[in-house]
């Protein structure tokens, strides 16, 4: 009797248990069937800008026609009253021309002195724009041997802003530079491309405005499957996917203090300057949304 009633017992328990997960199954699915249980969706938004280029970025720099011994005192002061020359007619651009926004400015020419193989020599900066008064002509011709391997070299550019209104003014100077560059008849100007400036301002605006833009598609969306469903909808996330491809302020980020030219940056032969005909770029911007109704 006793092991009947355990028995008995066991057997209720087991349709107590079953009978609640039947239950439990039932009212979940009479709450899918009068749509009390949420629906969760997700989707990809994407949108795109056009950003105006409304300004150019260029290097101008000098580049030797031959290589030039570092024993060539001579030389060098015609190189050294070359830069002077040129520091002088681009600040003088600069300051005649703020209104119009030509400015070249970050950087500056010097002379350096470098093995042939182009590995820097110790204590190889010849020139920051006084050589006769640093004596450094004479310091160098003492190293004997390390000298008579030794060439100069340019080191250094001047960075221009250009836009549609200071490009004439910009092909001025190019031709004054280049001028002075040929008139020493060991150099040439050298210059770079255009490229073109994107502003922070540009970047945040564009940024906002694709930012906007998904909202709205997002939003868009939401009264969709409001319709579609017969429930109240909204927008629970939104991911946005990663700006690292979002074009640089700057297209050219190029240190100019650093470059010493050569014909893989720069153009050697001077030729009128026109903006580029790409006046500007799209951009583009996604996400995705979940959307949740219920």
């Amino acid at each position: 009797m006793r092991s009947l009633k355990y028995l008995a017992v066991c057997v209720v328990t087991l349709l107590v248990f079953a009978g609640g997960a039947v239950f439990m199954r039932f009212a979940a699915d009479v709450h899918d069937l009068l749509g009390k249980n949420p629906s969760y969706y997700e989707l990809a938004v994407d949108t795109s800008t056009i950003v105006p280029y409304k300004q150019y970025s260029s290097l101008v720099s000098v580049m030797l026609e031959k290589d030039i011994s570092a024993q060539s005192v001579n030389d060098k002061k015609i190189l050294e009253s070359m830069i002077a020359s040129i520091a002088e007619r681009v600040a003088k651009a600069s300051d005649k021309d703020e209104k119009s926004g030509l400015l070249c400015a970050d950087g500056g020419l010097s002379l350096i002195e470098m093995p042939k193989n182009g590995a820097n020599l110790p204590n190889g900066n010849l020139s920051n724009g006084n050589l006769a008064n640093e004596n450094l002509a004479s310091r160098n011709l003492s190293n004997g041997s390390l000298a008579n391997e030794g060439i100069i070299v340019i080191k250094g550019a001047f960075r221009c802003t250009i836009n549609e209104a200071n490009i004439e003014q910009y092909n001025e100077l190019l031709k004054d530079l280049d001028y002075i560059a040929l008139k020493s008849d060991i150099a040439k100007l050298a210059l770079s491309s255009l490229q073109p400036i994107i502003s922070f301002e540009q970047k945040q605006e564009a940024l906002q405005s694709m930012r906007d833009a998904l909202f709205s598609q997002a939003d868009s969306a939401v009264e969709q499957y409001k319709k579609r469903s017969n429930k109240k909808c909204w927008l629970n996330t939104m991911a946005e996917n990663s700006l690292d491809s979002f074009i640089r302020e700057d297209a050219m980020q190029t240190n100019p203090t650093n470059i010493i030219p050569n014909s893989r940056l720069f153009n050697s032969s001077y030729t009128k300057v026109q903006l580029p005909p790409n006046t500007s770029t799209r951009i583009s911007h996604s996400a995705r949304i979940s959307i949740v109704c219920k």
